[in-house]
């Protein structure tokens, strides 16, 4: 395993780490970085890549001896794409709870803690992400009619 992917990892995570406390105790940056980018809170986009963080680590930790080289690229990049896929995890359970005309009824807890919990757990496994794309799609445009397709020729033949 190159010697810097263990290390750009760990960076990735004291960076993660740093901007807890300094967010929480410095009124500059508080009242300087809002707490939503667009539609997004920003504590989705951080859960997001701190499960992109810990799936690396537990990938660094499980395979160091038989390190393969194409994963490399993976490793540091997975902290942005968990955060990416966290973000869109987010907007996608959004949309799905608004557009059945409910809203989360959650006793007793947070709903922040479980958009959070989605936001790391597809930023953490992007199997989980995929089939979140798969349900939302079939839930906001619907199974389709895919015999129209095959009438026109497109889509693979039977």
């Amino acid at each position: 395993m190159p010697w810097f992917v263990p290390v750009l990892i760990l960076g990735w995570l004291a960076v993660l780490m740093s901007t807890v406390p300094l967010y929480h105790d410095i009124g500059t940056i508080q009242n300087n970085i809002p707490l939503q980018a667009g539609p997004i809170p920003l504590g989705i986009v951080w859960w997001g890549a701190l499960g992109g963080v810990t799936v690396s680590l537990v990938g660094i930790g499980s395979h160091w001896k038989e390190w393969k080289a194409s994963y490399t690229w993976w490793h540091i990049l997975r902290p942005i794409v968990g955060a990416i896929v966290g973000s869109v995890s987010y907007l996608i359970f959004i949309t799905v709870i608004r557009s059945t005309g409910t809203s989360p009824q959650l006793k007793g807890v947070d709903s922040r803690t479980v958009f959070f919990l989605v936001a790391f757990i597809t930023g953490y496994k992007e199997s989980t992400f995929r089939s979140l794309i798969s349900r939302a799609t079939q839930v906001l445009l619907g199974p389709g009619d895919d015999t129209s397709q095959k009438d026109q020729g497109a889509g693979p033949a039977a």
